[in-house]
């Protein structure tokens, strides 16, 4: 968690026990209750830049296919 200058809270959300572990990102105020979320796969820690821009590492989850290394 990472906090926001008015006291809002930056919350990760991160699965132990699933694939992919990134679960996604959200906003929650003072008395909380939820401001947004993301589904967006965004995982470990968050800074802020300037105007309290929350900077949050994410993945993209891609459909996998094989390397194309001959078989001989």
């Amino acid at each position: 968690m990472s906090q926001y200058a008015n006291g809002d809270l930056l919350v990760i959300f991160q699965s132990k026990y699933s694939f992919p572990y990134a679960l996604g990102v959200a906003r929650i105020d003072r008395e909380g209750r939820p401001i947004w979320y993301r589904r967006d796969y965004s995982h470990h820690e968050a800074n802020f830049a300037e105007d309290d821009v929350a900077l949050v590492p994410s993945m993209r989850i891609d459909k996998w296919s094989p390397p194309s290394i001959p078989i001989r």
